[in-house]
């Protein structure tokens, strides 16, 4: 803690307008500082005599696959003073972390970091993308100038998607009920131990962890849960985001599914979700993953991969604007790590899904 006003210094120098969190609030959440069962991992810092000229964060993960369990780090807060750059310390900095522990996993880039990460870890298939559309009346009225004929069109063209969306939910799934949490169910603990697979890398994760996650100072979080014969089969964590025209859109930052339900619980709280989502004007549900069942469940009930999304809304933008909406979301979702455990990476290798999700990015 004796660090930390330092630390905040050079985070200022560095970040500077794109600090508009509590930082100290923020570091003393996610980081140890030196006090027993506080945070989730380390910051470490480098000084040269009296001045810190560089730091670099880790959390602690652990990641199982096949029965094999494999202890870790997520790197991330790889900054270093502004007078510094150029003299090789990133890199340094991540082969330091990475000779420290079995895996090492870098998660998301800025445009400064993405080269570094690209040459001191091996990079992995990106997370995926995938939106799905609340209403499209915004984006006709944006194309159509003609006032009547933007009303009309953009008024049916938000009906024909209710009518499709009820189509690929359904209404009546037998038996599942669902509703919004004002906090985590009791029942999370046995919900986790029946949604892992042995061919899946999971990041293993308890209550407890998923209710510190929610303690961040840098965003807030909604909680809905499914349930069936009084059994918790299923919990969604979705995040608010304010859009550039003062619009919303929300972020589906965890998903855990009972597997022998997965197809019916997920219809059955995105049918919830949605239709909040709807009430309260929402543009588009979005979510990252890196899980290719829950991508297939999600494409049969509405949702577009990114890359056809973009293709389907770019001649809303200029050329430039979309280039730099692709840049962004390709560094955002950057993965990339090193690892020296045999079993974990040939099932990486072979490409095995991950459970690896957003919310596990502090969702800032």
């Amino acid at each position: 803690m004796a660090d930390l006003p330092q630390i905040l210094a050079l985070r200022r120098a560095v970040l500077t307008d794109d600090l508009v969190w509590d930082d100290a609030a923020y570091l003393s959440w996610r980081y140890k500082l030196g006090r027993p069962g506080e945070g989730a991992g380390e910051c470490w810092v480098l000084t040269r005599g009296d001045e810190l000229i560089g730091m670099i964060g880790t959390e602690d993960l652990t990641l199982t696959v096949a029965g094999v369990s494999v202890d870790g780090i997520r790197v991330m807060d790889i900054l270093v003073q502004p007078h510094m750059l150029g003299k090789g310390l990133g890199p340094w900095f991540g082969l330091t972390m990475q000779s420290k522990t079995r895996f090492a996993m870098a998660v998301g880039a800025n445009t400064n970091s993405k080269r570094m990460i690209e040459r001191t870890f091996e990079v992995l298939p990106n997370r995926r993308i995938f939106i799905h559309p609340i209403g499209l009346g915004q984006f006709v009225l944006k194309r159509l100038k003609w006032a009547p004929l933007a009303g009309a069109v953009s008024t049916l063209a938000d009906w024909g998607l209710v009518v499709a969306r009820a189509c690929l939910l359904g209404y009546g799934l037998s038996g599942i009920k669902v509703k919004k949490l004002d906090r985590l169910p009791d029942e999370l603990p046995a919900l986790l131990s029946r949604s892992v697979r042995s061919d899946r890398v999971e990041v293993l994760r308890s209550a407890a962890s998923l209710s510190w996650r929610f303690g961040t100072p840098r965003a807030r979080f909604d909680i809905w849960g499914a349930w069936h014969q009084g059994v918790l089969v299923g919990l969604m964590v979705t995040r608010p985001d304010v859009l550039a025209n003062g619009r919303q859109s929300w972020m589906i930052m965890d998903v855990i599914l009972q597997e022998d339900m997965k197809p019916a619980v997920l219809r059955a709280l995105l049918r919830l979700v949605v239709g909040e989502a709807r009430g309260q004007n929402v543009g588009y549900l979005s979510i990252v993953s890196y899980r290719k069942d829950i991508e297939h469940l999600l494409s049969r009930v509405g949702f577009i991969e990114r890359s056809w999304a973009h293709r389907a809304i770019a001649w809303l933008r200029s050329q430039d604007a979309q280039i730099a909406a692709n840049t962004e979301a390709n560094n955002a979702n950057l993965m990339a790590w090193s690892c020296t455990d045999d079993v974990l990476r040939a099932h990486v290798t072979a490409g095995a899904d991950w459970s690896f999700n957003e919310l596990h990015c502090d969702g800032g």
